[in-house]
């Protein structure tokens, strides 16, 4: 997103995924850190990471973010470093550069993310271009619970920013809803997805997952 607020002439568009400009949130770092410090690390099996972290896709997900050394299986990132990787989202918004975007947007969120209804409203009255679209019994890990319904929202708004606008253009999913106002309103037949497209084709398309 900030790639996205500082170089426009770079990019065709950008997709943000269970993200949003919000902020600041002076105890994510305490939360997250306590989150990381409750794994009982190491895990003995992926089997048994995969069932800590829930099971299924989402379990599977977590489990392959670990390594296997020294007789367990272990994070393969350092705890502290990601800790201190948010201590910008602790001190401050990207209110001023999310209203800066001019590229056509599409931010998918999980009905039950981590992304408030304020957030997201006010996000559509600075920008109310932007295409908003809330995964019903998904939360922030929508990618791994909803992938299908991902890859079919991407591909359509992939398409629609490199190729020309067609007078009406709009994706069909009985599993898409889009945020309207304070409130998740889900829309069972048609939800309209279409951007004016504009500047070469073969500029980069940022995708931000999670918060900055």
């Amino acid at each position: 997103m900030l790639a996205a607020a500082t170089h426009p002439g770079l990019l065709s568009g950008l997709v943000l995924i269970e993200a949003g400009p919000g902020g600041p949130n002076p105890n994510v770092q305490a939360e997250i850190g306590g989150w990381l410090d409750s794994w009982p690390t190491p895990f003995p099996s992926c089997r048994a990471a995969v069932e800590f972290f829930g099971g299924g896709a989402v379990g599977a997900g977590w489990a392959a973010g670990l390594e296997e050394r020294d007789g367990g299986w272990w994070p393969r990132f350092d705890r502290d470093v990601m800790v201190d990787s948010l201590g910008e989202n602790a001190r401050r918004s990207y209110w001023k550069e999310w209203a800066s975007i001019t590229c056509p947007t599409l931010a998918v969120l999980g009905q039950r993310g981590i992304i408030a209804a304020e957030e997201s409203a006010r996000m559509l009255q600075q920008r109310p271009e932007t295409v908003a679209m809330s995964v019903p019994k998904a939360g922030h890990d929508l990618h791994l619970e909803q992938s299908h319904v991902l890859h079919e929202a991407l591909q359509r708004f992939f398409r629609d920013i490199t190729e020309p606008p067609h007078p009406q253009a709009n994706l069909t999913s009985s599993h898409l809803a889009v945020v309207q106002g304070d409130r998740h309103t889900q829309h069972p037949h048609q939800l309209p997805l279409g951007w004016p497209v504009g500047g070469s084709v073969a500029r980069a398309l940022c995708v931000n997952v999670g918060r900055w």
